[in-house]
């Protein structure tokens, strides 16, 4: 890959569709793309076979792998390349299912695509250079499989820098265990739910004995975010099994602007004071 400019497929059989990503990602671009073209998966997966890019962008009505098929094989096959699913207006959801599993962004294919793909674009490559220099290093928390403390902040605050300068907003949610305390159970069954409700692309993290914390990129909704979380409390209270535990979280959702600190150790700090960050 020539790393004076990203290298880029694009995978998407809507020839309209293809023709207004070239232009978007053309010489009127500041970022230097060089995009190659394929109109379904097999070939496409063919061309990643034959040579490294730094991004995929994937259309998900393609002939030959509809729907989330088509990302689920090329996650596969190509677990660390950046993805950007493309979705049409209406099947919205398919993106989000490529979000939960994985997928850096999802972008709907309508009228505003091409004016902020070439931004998109930069910041998913960046965002998942970041997950893979990150993979394998001593940052997960044993008891629930979610990031530590470590992993959480060396992992956010790299992303918070990305984010200030492509001005993506951003939400952290803070989590506390209120009951019952000291329970390796409890725990566990507390990192599954914030699994469960956020995607794969958010940040979860326990940061300790009862302390949870998710940075949820791209998202500026908080309210839906807590309505989100509770229900699924709601659920696991209500539907647990005989074996399972009852939970009793408190959670706390906050705007915060990178461009006032990119450090999330800054921010942790302010939530453990019970105070919304300032902006």
């Amino acid at each position: 890959m020539n790393e004076t400019g990203l290298d880029v497929l694009l995978v998407e059989n809507d020839r309209a569709e293809a023709r207004r990503v070239r232009e978007a990602l053309g010489p009127a671009s500041r970022i230097a793309f060089r995009l190659d073209v394929e109109e379904g998966l097999d070939s496409g997966l063919k061309r990643l076979g034959e040579r490294p890019y730094h991004a995929l962008l994937l259309g998900m009505a393609l002939p030959d792998a509809p729907g989330i098929d088509a990302y689920l094989r090329v996650r596969r096959d190509h677990p660390d390349l950046a993805v950007v699913v493309l979705t049409s207006l209406g099947d919205e959801n398919v993106g989000s299912m490529a979000l939960d599993q994985g997928a850096v962004d999802a972008l709907v294919k309508d009228a505003s695509l091409a004016e902020g793909l070439p931004r998109r674009l930069r910041y998913a490559v960046e965002r998942q250079r970041l997950r893979t220099e990150l993979k394998g290093m001593d940052m997960l928390d044993e008891a629930t499989g979610l990031y530590n403390r470590r992993g959480f902040v060396a992992m956010a605050s790299p992303i918070l820098r990305v984010a200030r300068r492509m001005r993506t907003p951003v939400l952290l949610v803070v989590a506390g265990l209120e009951s019952p305390r000291g329970s390796a159970v409890a725990e566990r069954a507390a990192g599954g739910l914030l699994r469960e409700t956020f995607r794969d692309s958010d940040l979860a993290a326990r940061l300790g004995p009862g302390e949870f914390a998710v940075l949820a990129v791209n998202a500026n909704d908080g309210a839906t975010i807590s309505r989100r979380l509770q229900a699924r409390l709601r659920d696991h209270n209500t539907l647990k099994g005989r074996d399972a535990v009852s939970l009793k979280l408190s959670v706390a959702v906050w705007s915060i602007d990178p461009a006032a600190r990119a450090d999330m150790a800054h921010w942790l700090a302010a939530a453990k004071k019970g105070k919304p960050p300032a902006k």
